[in-house]
């Protein structure tokens, strides 16, 4: 049985975020051949992690400021 995909297209719900034509530009420059979907989810993946990363920042500063307080 031949199985055929089915190719929906992609909808890039966020209107902040970078196009996905530039994001897939930016990952097919070193000769990959990204779909828009695999680069749509990379580029999601990617603001994903650095929100994680700005919330664990902010909550170790405070965390510092709090310790430098309480050793005063």
């Amino acid at each position: 049985m031949d199985k055929k995909k089915l190719e929906l297209p992609v909808k890039d719900i966020y209107d902040d975020r970078i196009p996905v034509t530039k994001c897939k530009k930016i990952l097919n420059a070193d000769g990959h051949n990204y779909t828009d979907e695999q680069a749509l989810l990379i580029r999601d993946f990617l603001y994903s992690l650095a929100i994680v990363d700005f919330y664990v920042n902010e909550k170790m500063a405070r965390e510092n400021s709090l310790n430098e307080t309480k050793s005063e």
